[in-house]
C-alpha cells in the first residue's frame, strides 16, 4: 500500500469529526484534503471513501445526479481520535 493513502484516510476521518453532523459531501472532503497537502484527485478521494466505507468507518450515501455524501460512524470517530486502530489507516493521536 502507498503510505500517503493511509494518511489521507486518517485526514478524511479527522475532517468529518469537525463538520456539523459528522456529514459532508465528498467534494468538500477532497478540497480539505488538498488544502492539507494531499495531491489527490477526486477519483482517488472517492476510492478511499469507498475503502473507509467497506471497513465500516463511514457510511457512503450516493445522491442521484450529484456526489457522495459521507457520514462518520462511531468506529470512524474512534480511529480519527486515536482511540482505536484499523490496518490501512494511519494512527491518530489520542
Amino acid at each position: 500500500m502507498i503510505e500517503w493513502r493511509r494518511h489521507l484516510r486518517l485526514n478524511l476521518l479527522r475532517t468529518l469529526t469537525k463538520v456539523p453532523g459528522y456529514t459532508s459531501p465528498e467534494t468538500v472532503l477532497a478540497d480539505v484534503a488538498r488544502r492539507h497537502g494531499f495531491a489527490a484527485s477526486g477519483a482517488v478521494v472517492r476510492e478511499e471513501l469507498g475503502w473507509l466505507g467497506n471497513v465500516g468507518l463511514i457510511v457512503v450515501n450516493p445522491v442521484p445526479n450529484w456526489h457522495l455524501v459521507v457520514m462518520l460512524t462511531d468506529a470512524g470517530e474512534d480511529v480519527a481520535e486515536g482511540r482505536a486502530r484499523v490496518d490501512g489507516v494511519a494512527r491518530g493521536q489520542p
